[in-house]
């Protein structure tokens, strides 16, 4: 009867031991679930941002490009000018720049940028007068 006395004593101490370690590794468990959610929404967040600075430096590449492009222009119109200026008769200096644009030295868009400018040109010169 000892002897089985003493058993039910170490069973039950093994058993408080099984359930005081289960009950640590379901708050391990807890823990390291919180701490790879945290860890995930940490990933999200630098991502986003990430993802914004990105966008930000693509925005400002494309602010550059355009305010190259916009420069670029200006400087035509006033080479357009100058030519017209020199020459004196605005038909003709603009008749041989459309004939040279369409010989294919720029692409459509540009002459349809020049036939704009030039449509534009003639409609101020017409205001004026």
């Amino acid at each position: 009867m000892l002897n089985s006395q003493v058993l039910e004593v170490a069973l039950t101490k093994k058993n408080k031991e099984v359930d005081n370690l289960q009950k640590s590794m379901e708050s391990q468990k807890k823990e390291y679930d919180q701490k790879i959610k945290h860890l995930m929404s940490s990933i999200e967040k630098l991502k986003s941002e990430s993802q914004r600075m990105e966008n930000d430096s693509k925005d400002n590449i494309r602010v550059n490009i355009i305010k190259k492009l916009n420069s670029e222009i200006k400087d035509q119109e006033q080479v357009i000018m100058l030519i017209r200026k020199l020459h004196g008769k605005d038909k003709e200096v603009d008749e041989y720049l459309m004939a040279e644009f369409s010989k294919g030295i720029c692409n459509n868009c540009y002459i349809n940028l020049i036939n704009r400018r030039i449509t534009t040109y003639a409609n101020l010169r017409r205001t004026q007068n």
